[in-house]
């Protein structure tokens, strides 16, 4: 049978002065490390109380334990250690964005005590929160918990998960989805800075993905415009390969290009297709017109769209962006760029974008490359007819030259002959001198640009002063 054995009282008084002891112990060494995790100093009453202790302890013991600290390793080293570890790892130039936010997500759940956290930050471009680790995304309105707490700035509590905006210099730049977890359960101070440190770790990240993403860019562009410039100075060849240069920059589906000529349009689409349109006619002859660039989100509320178009091809039109292609301050054409591809994540899950800031900077930096190509396409299609003029009329006159001014007949036929070379020739007027006889003909137009006036050949005494070509 077990009995308890009865403590006399002197062992029963020590008992309570080591127990009185250790309590004292543990209260101090709780608050020590209080004041460790806040980076509290000792004031200068508890410091000389420490003194104060330190010369009651026995000086054979003190000694032993100084030497047994210089080796033992203390609890402030660890966390030391990791946190510098996570800051070489996040903090590092040119990591991938994924990896850096994975990271975080950790810090994040050992510092909220939540089994799941994720991260997802507001990308200005496409007005979409995104996650790179699980590669989803969530709308920015507030029809979503994400969306709500990153537009107010608020923290919000819903089912169990706690939403945190991050901010970074007074913006919010991203929100924390945390499941299960509080920061009334851990300390509030570490909390605090643990989030400044993701929110900064997170704008660096996102700096360091908006740099490679421009270099990226501007690489690929540099390459287009080179092939731009190695195209051949046709026109519609050059079209062609703008408007295809354009969808690949801004991620649209489709894309127009309206060339500036005169008073009028000349529409060039992807299947080929060129419709010559009055200058005033639509969006792109608004654009035309005024050098403003226009961005719809909705296309259907807009009146200055035409949903016909859309009738008639069966195609939904929901965002535009039209914009300006100038050359030294001259708009040579506009680009007309039809619905921003929808984000797809892994999931299947597809959101809809619209044009943003960085495609209008996108293009209109691309746009100059393809002002200049449009402007020396014309310039050289302009040199060509003047060849070909100066060429029709040296050929005339040198046959007739070699032709009996009498023989009308064989003059029309020398005028006929030079005529179907030249670039705008409709009708030759032939006057014969002396009687005032007067014969016109129409020549066949065997050149596409035929254009302008009648040419007028004068025969007779006129012919001292040359040949007239009217255009």
């Amino acid at each position: 049978m077990f009995t308890q054995k009865r403590l006399l009282p002197n062992a029963q008084e020590l008992l309570k002065e080591t127990n009185h002891l250790c309590e004292a112990f543990a209260i101090s060494e709780s608050i020590l490390a209080r004041y460790q995790r806040n980076n509290k100093q000792l004031s200068d009453s508890e410091k000389k109380a420490f003194a104060s202790l330190l010369l009651r302890v026995p000086h054979d013991f003190l000694t032993e334990t100084v030497a047994s600290l210089g080796t033992s390793k203390t609890s402030s080293i660890g966390p030391t250690t990791d946190l510098g570890s996570l800051i070489d790892n996040v903090f590092g130039f040119g990591k991938p964005l994924k990896d850096v936010f994975q990271l975080l997500n950790q810090e994040l759940g050992n510092c909220l005590n939540s089994p799941r956290c994720r991260v997802y930050y507001l990308d200005p471009t496409d007005n979409l929160l995104k996650d790179p680790v699980y590669a989803t995304a969530s709308t920015l309105d507030e029809t979503t918990p994400l969306g709500k707490a990153v537009l107010t700035g608020i923290q919000r509590e819903i089912a169990g998960t706690l939403y945190l905006p991050l901010s970074f210099d007074g913006k919010v730049i991203a929100c924390v989805e945390s499941s299960w977890g509080s920061p009334e359960k851990g300390d509030k101070r570490r909390i605090k800075e643990t989030l400044q440190f993701v929110a900064c770790a997170m704008h660096n990240a996102i700096e360091s993905e908006r740099l490679r993403w421009n270099k990226e860019k501007a690489e690929a562009m540099l390459e287009m415009a080179t092939q731009l410039a190695r195209d051949n100075l046709d026109e519609a060849v050059l079209a062609n390969s703008i408007m295809n240069t354009a969808k690949v920059l801004t991620e649209s589906d489709r894309c127009s290009i309206f060339l500036v000529k005169d008073d009028t349009l000349e529409a060039h689409f992807e299947d080929g297709n060129i419709v010559v349109i009055p200058i005033a006619t639509g969006i792109a002859g608004y654009v035309a017109q005024t050098g403003q660039t226009v961005k719809i989100s909705d296309a259907y509320s807009d009146d200055r769209f035409n949903r016909e178009v859309d009738k008639a091809t069966g195609y939904r039109t929901k965002t535009i962006l039209c914009m300006p292609v100038t050359y030294e301050g001259s708009i040579v054409a506009v680009a007309q760029l039809i619905n921003k591809l929808d984000m797809v994540t892994e999931s299947g899950l597809r959101l809809p974008r619209t044009f943003g800031k960085r495609d209008e900077e996108l293009f209109q930096t691309f746009s100059m490359f393809a002002g200049a190509s449009l402007r020396n396409c014309r310039i050289n299609e302009k040199l060509i007819n003047e060849k070909r003029k100066s060429d029709a009329i040296l050929d005339v006159v040198t046959l007739l030259s070699n032709t009996d001014i009498r023989d009308v007949d064989g003059i029309v036929r020398h005028v006929l002959h030079g005529a179907k070379k030249a670039p705008v020739c409709r009708s030759l007027r032939v006057v014969s001198g002396g009687q005032g006889a007067e014969r016109t003909v129409q020549p066949h137009c065997g050149q596409r640009g035929w254009e302008g006036d009648p040419l007028s050949v004068r025969t007779g005494n006129c012919w001292r002063r040359g040949i007239d070509w009217h255009r």
